[in-house]
């Protein structure tokens, strides 16, 4: 596959832990995370700062955002957003992740990042989550300018998606959360690119699809995913932020990840989960929140908000742009943007 066939560009959300390089990355800037001695209620609170060296100034609609990830199965288990509303670094953040959300073997790092315009702008080096109760000091998350990947793609091979691009000489892929650098070798045809840190994982780009091995595995053909109407109808859910229309002084938000995530404010707490899309059909599986209390006008509020989420059974958007979320009983949600 020669760069020009791989000009089907990705759509990304965060891109916090996708196929993303850093710029002017140098070892002396990686983030040190250190234990504190307690937290309430046996969960783990993350504090920090995230803030850049570069004298940039951030737009009125930038975002921070600071997230736990599970290495094992790609997803977000735990994120805090912040709309800074022409705040400038150093952004203070505390990230709660409430009791349950972390498995006792599973492998997690945490991210930070900046967003503008549902795209990201500023993101940190991975940190290594050491501990999974109590309180962890990350200290200032030095954030470096996202760079994205040029004539970058996104391929189905059988049963594992990759990406693929371009970063000078080098191709860069990314297969679920390991990702190779790969360098161009000598063959008959097509254009075959090897892992410099494994010769067992290669891709051989051949017309608009090819080959792939990862670790010394063979996959089928490889065949560029599709935008159809499914994903069209997927596209029209995420991106950004949906805000609850009369839902009070602190409405309740929505936010579609492109992973199947989905996570926001429920009046008084955050809330994380998964859904899953089919057409106009929505399920939004059981979600976790923090543990915070409130008034007991605002909890009834996000109480009820919990409980219609968990009964959506499909969605639309009007011609303005409002989301309307049907569940059962003829109750609904109603956000905008």
């Amino acid at each position: 596959m020669t760069r020009t066939m791989l000009l089907a560009v990705l759509s990304t959300g965060l891109v916090l832990g996708g196929c993303t390089t850093m710029s002017g990355s140098s070892g002396n800037e990686s983030t040190q995370a250190t234990a504190l001695p307690s937290a309430p209620s046996g969960e783990l609170v993350i504090m920090g700062s995230l803030a850049y060296r570069a004298r940039i100034a951030l737009p009125d609609n930038a975002v921070a955002v600071l997230e736990v990830r599970d290495l094992d199965s790609g997803q977000v288990v735990a994120e805090q957003r912040i709309e800074l509303k022409g705040r400038q670094v150093p952004v203070p953040m505390l990230l709660t992740v409430p009791n349950g959300a972390l498995r006792a073997d599973g492998d997690y790092e945490i991210r930070g990042g900046i967003k503008q315009a549902g795209q990201a702008t500023w993101v940190s080096e991975p940190v290594k989550l050491s501990q999974q109760v109590g309180a962890l000091q990350l200290g200032t998350v030095l954030l470096k300018p996202y760079e994205a990947l040029a004539f970058s793609s996104r391929l189905q091979c059988g049963d594992q998606q990759i990406d693929v691009g371009f970063k000078g000489d080098t191709m860069v892929l990314q297969a679920g959360q390991k990702r190779f650098d790969l360098s161009q070798v000598r063959t008959a045809s097509g254009a075959k690119y090897v892992a410099n840190s494994d010769p067992q994982t290669w891709f051989w780009s051949k017309g608009r699809g090819g080959m792939l091995q990862l670790n010394g595995k063979s996959y089928p053909e490889c065949v560029p995913v599709k935008q159809g109407a499914e994903s069209m109808k997927a596209n029209a859910l995420q991106g950004a932020e949906w805000r609850v229309a009369d839902a009070g002084p602190r409405p309740a938000t929505l936010n579609f990840a492109a992973d199947g995530r989905i996570s926001g404010f429920a009046g008084c707490n955050r809330y994380f989960g998964q859904y899953t899309q089919n057409g106009d059909a929505l399920k939004i599986g059981s979600v976790a929140t923090t543990r915070m209390a409130c008034d007991p006008a605002v909890m009834k509020q996000e109480a009820a908000f919990l409980q219609t989420l968990g009964q959506v059974q499909r969605f639309s958007v009007a011609d303005d742009g409002t989301l309307t979320l049907h569940a059962a009983d003829k109750a609904a949600i109603t956000a905008r943007r």
